[in-house]
């Protein structure tokens, strides 16, 4: 049987079931051709190629994510407050998709 969950660094388990990482590659085109070099060190590191893809999109999307909320935030209110984008949130944020990752790719973990 598939081992379809994982522990984040925050102890939440992390359900891989209902994600279907071939819906990231249907942009296909430049898009595929962006992420081909990062996606395929993640595999050369140990990661499926789907977690592999996963992986890197939830890096993707957190970067952009960041940086849009890091312009409103800007526009809006100086200071930092709960929920407002900064170094802390995002380097905690990107430490816990990399820890994911790295217990993913380490050799106790049941292949996915």
């Amino acid at each position: 049987m598939r081992n379809d969950t994982t522990a984040s660094t925050t102890g939440t388990r992390i359900n891989h079931s209902r994600r279907d990482p071939q819906r990231r590659l249907r942009g296909g085109g430049a898009g595929l051709q962006e992420i081909e070099q990062p996606v395929a060190a993640l595999v050369e590191a140990g990661l499926t190629p789907e977690l592999a893809v996963e992986t890197y999109g939830a890096i993707s999307v957190h970067t952009r994510g960041s940086v849009v909320l890091e312009r409103l935030q800007n526009k809006t209110v100086a200071g930092r407050g709960v929920g407002f984008a900064d170094d802390i949130d995002f380097d905690y944020i990107l430490d816990s998709i990399l820890d994911n990752a790295a217990y993913l790719i380490s050799p106790s973990t049941p292949s996915p």
